[in-house]
């Protein structure tokens, strides 16, 4: 498969042009790579939330018996 075809679009497409805090980013291999790395942190973030859910639900469960 190409990798254009994998290639972020809508993402690229929505970025803010005048944001101080996350610049325009025109090239589309540093896009890519910062998508990427976007995605990889959310999903870290979201694995670490569920984590700590778990612990929580089950220190709660032994706290009630």
């Amino acid at each position: 498969m190409n990798s254009f075809n994998h290639f972020p679009w809508w993402d690229y497409l929505n970025q803010h042009l005048f944001d101080s805090e996350r610049p325009f980013i025109w090239s589309f291999e540093k896009f890519r790579h910062v998508n990427r790395v976007q995605k990889l942190e959310r999903c870290w973030e979201h694995s670490e939330v569920r984590l700590l859910e778990r612990c929580w639900q089950q220190e709660t469960d032994e706290k009630n018996f």
